[in-house]
């Protein structure tokens, strides 16, 4: 009986003995995987969250942008105005309407043939046709002389001369112009008039400046404006 009792009190001891390690396995099991759990939960990231904060970065960027273009589109005007201004003007003036280009002034340059004139005031040059210009009042576009201009390249004075001959022949019966009529001209000069119910069309062909000229001048008897007309002609240079 006394030998049993030291043996039942080894085993008792032994039974509280490995119930403690158990249970202290258990809490460290426990207390390592915790902290795994933790760092699972800190390092997942929620998909919605980062698309969201992705498409505010881009609506940010995107605001930046408009409000940059936007500021360049203020000031770029006041650059192009100061740009295109020009503070002098030394040549005749030019004017667009539609498709049409009026020249005004001293040295104004045909849009299509190879001369410049000098316009008397109140007078433009625009284009009549392809390859024919017309100098008019501007107040009286009855009255007004069409321009066929070439260089000596293009034509000869021979050639204009009959070209004018023939056309004045067309429209009724010529007469050939005198020195003095045609004095404000230079150089090679023919010139043809032909009158009709009171009203006078003179055709004229003349080479001055390396370039042969044909005109086509309308006016009346009560007007007289071919000494003007041809004054202006005289001025007929290569541009």
């Amino acid at each position: 009986m006394s030998k049993k009792f030291p043996l039942l009190a080894v085993a008792l001891c032994s039974a509280l003995l490995m119930a403690a390690c158990s249970t202290d396995e258990k809490s460290d099991e426990k207390t390592k995987e915790t902290p795994v759990e933790t760092v699972e939960k800190e390092t997942t990231t929620d998909p919605k969250t980062e698309e969201k904060e992705t498409e505010d970065t881009n609506e940010a960027v995107e605001e930046q942008e408009e409000n940059t273009a936007a500021e360049q589109k203020e000031t770029t005007p006041e650059t192009d105005k100061e740009s295109s201004e020009d503070p002098k003007q030394t040549e005749g003036t030019t004017s667009h309407e539609g498709d049409d280009v009026t020249q005004t002034g001293s040295g104004a340059a045909s849009p299509q043939l190879p001369y410049k004139i000098d316009l008397k005031e109140n007078y433009s040059l625009t284009v009549l046709e392809p390859g024919q210009d017309v100098i008019m009042p501007t107040n009286d576009p009855k009255h007004r002389m069409a321009l066929n201009v070439w260089t000596t390249d293009e034509n000869t004075f021979e050639k204009a001369k009959e070209d004018a001959a023939g056309y004045a022949g067309a429209i009724g019966d010529k007469k050939d112009l005198t020195a003095d009529q045609l004095a404000p001209l230079s150089g090679d000069v023919a010139g043809y008039q032909i009158e009709s119910e009171g009203e006078f069309v003179y055709v004229i062909a003349f080479q001055q400046n390396d370039l042969v000229s044909q005109l086509i001048i309308y006016d009346d008897a009560n007007s007289s404006n071919l000494p003007t007309f041809l004054n202006m002609a005289a001025t007929i240079t290569k541009k």
